[in-house]
């Protein structure tokens, strides 16, 4: 299990849609995932781990986008210390 500063949290948006929490402020239930990386954001897709933490659809989770805003090269990630 990696410390939480290495990971970045995912949380669905008053549209409806799951985008990153950068400031881990967005309420309702969220999911967490490395940073910096579509590694673990790929094997969160293949387990199916992102719509079974947050209880949507896999439909409804745009991991293309994801992985972009997540694996962005030259753009870190900096989640929030909590």
């Amino acid at each position: 299990m990696r410390p939480r500063s290495e990971l970045v949290r995912l949380a669905i948006d008053s549209r409806g849609q799951v985008t990153l929490d950068v400031h881990n402020q967005l309420p309702g239930r969220g999911a967490y995932v490395c940073a910096g990386g579509i590694g673990c954001l790929e094997q969160a897709r293949r387990r199916r781990a992102l719509a079974r933490s947050l209880r949507t659809g896999e439909e409804l989770i745009n991991y293309q986008e994801l992985g972009a805003i997540i694996g962005a090269p030259g753009q870190e990630v900096q989640p929030s210390p909590r």
